[in-house]
């Protein structure tokens, strides 16, 4: 599934998909959180519950984009709000059924796949 966010053209607006991620702290993620404040530095624990949180939110929307029958998605936007991630944008179909799609950034490239 093809991810940009550059309006393409040739192609037919499906329309909008989504996808949200509600994450958990946890006590321990809380508490090591907290100690970062105070001595100014930047959470890794909190980064990581965020990278997921983002990376599920993304296979949600691809999932409602594939069963409309799209071919990627484009203008994507982020939003975090609270505990949760969001992810939208413009799910497209290529108008002309003989283009082939551009390569995806999920296809493995030849070499490691033949491992």
């Amino acid at each position: 599934m093809k991810l940009t966010t550059v309006t393409l053209y040739d192609v037919k607006d499906l329309g909008e998909v989504s996808g949200v991620c509600i994450y958990g702290m946890g006590l321990f993620t809380c508490i090591c959180y907290l100690i970062c404040q105070i001595i100014g530095k930047s959470s890794v624990f909190v980064g990581r519950k965020l990278d997921r949180a983002k990376a599920k939110a993304i296979e949600e929307m691809k999932l409602y984009a594939q069963e409309m029958g799209a071919d990627g998605v484009m203008n994507l936007h982020y939003q975090l709000s609270g505990l949760s991630v969001m992810v939208y944008g413009s799910a497209f179909q290529y108008l002309d059924s003989e283009a082939a799609a551009p390569a995806t950034e999920d296809a493995a490239p030849a070499e490691e796949a033949a491992e």
